[in-house]
């Protein structure tokens, strides 16, 4: 049995350290987090270029990264103009209001620099010896430091917030750093793998746009002739046994409902909730 000890985020190995935040900045593990820039230097919407500095809103983290494709982008000279919240290669980036706890790192990028916006943390590992940022990544997305940022955060009619200065107060568990290492490293496969599977989904499905474009469009004959889909079809409806009756019931025929459908509306329906028994299906209307 691991050795272990009781603390606010549930039991941990004995071995394993628990350090809030504001303690690992005065140890010089991590900088003191900063986020983006408030009031009347904050980029305006009219303030944005084709392209320049990305400008990273809580709403370009996606899956553990930042997308600056698709980002909004500031000119250099008022990047320059601003204070604070310039984020770089390997920072951890947190969400801290409205949209609380969407995280990333910052990958490589073209610019000396990001900017965030005044609703994303960023948090800088400085000494990597104590504290593998991909490792700080991944514990920012777990389940037990999610619900720590809730139960720290304040929250309103219409959003949740945690400032910086509450921030200090959230609890970082801290493995050795080899541990530290292994979890990263497994998580990160787990994530390269997942990456490429999206990868080639999205290229299974142009390849079936193109072929349905090719078979259908492109080939299509003269003589085809476009109908409603009411006209083209059968319509089968189904119908339910009662329920009062316990005989028809929990046996081995699945039982499609609006339910099954609904749960599964972007796959294939393998299973069903309910099932009906060989005497259930006689005595009702279902085709």
């Amino acid at each position: 049995m691991i050795d272990s000890r009781l603390t606010e985020i549930g039991r941990i190995p004995r071995s394993w350290k628990l350090r809030n935040v504001s303690e690992l900045v005065d140890d010089g593990i991590l900088a003191k987090p900063l986020d983006g820039n408030h009031g009347g230097i904050h980029p305006k919407h009219s303030d944005f270029t084709e392209s320049g500095i990305p400008f990273i809103m809580a709403s370009d983290l996606e899956n553990g990264k930042v997308n600056i494709k698709n980002c909004k982008f500031i000119s250099k000279e008022q990047a320059d103009t601003l204070r604070k919240g310039f984020a770089t290669t390997g920072d951890i980036l947190l969400t801290h209001k409205a949209t609380l706890g969407r995280t990333a790192i910052v990958g490589d990028i073209d610019t000396p620099f990001i900017i965030l916006t005044p609703q994303v943390t960023y948090y800088r590992v400085v000494n990597r010896d104590m504290l593998d940022n991909r490792f700080l990544m991944y514990y920012f997305s777990s389940d037990v430091f999610q619900d720590t940022l809730f139960n720290h955060g304040s929250s309103g009619s219409t959003r949740n917030y945690i400032g910086i200065t509450a921030q200090l107060d959230l609890p970082i568990l801290v493995p050795p750093i080899e541990m530290q290492h292994a979890i990263s490293a497994v998580l990160s496969s787990l994530d390269d793998k997942i990456d490429l599977l999206h990868r080639q989904n999205k290229t299974l499905e142009s390849l079936a746009q193109t072929l349905f474009r090719h078979w259908f469009i492109d080939e299509a004959e003269d003589d085809w002739e476009e109908c409603s889909l009411y006209d083209a079809i059968e319509l089968v409806g189904g119908g339910t046994p009662k329920t009062s009756e316990e005989q028809y019931w929990n046996g081995d025929i699945p039982w499609l409902s609006g339910g099954d459908i609904a749960s599964n509306h972007k796959d294939f329906v393998v299973n069903t909730e309910k099932k009906i028994t060989e005497h259930g299906l006689k005595n009702s209307s279902a085709k």
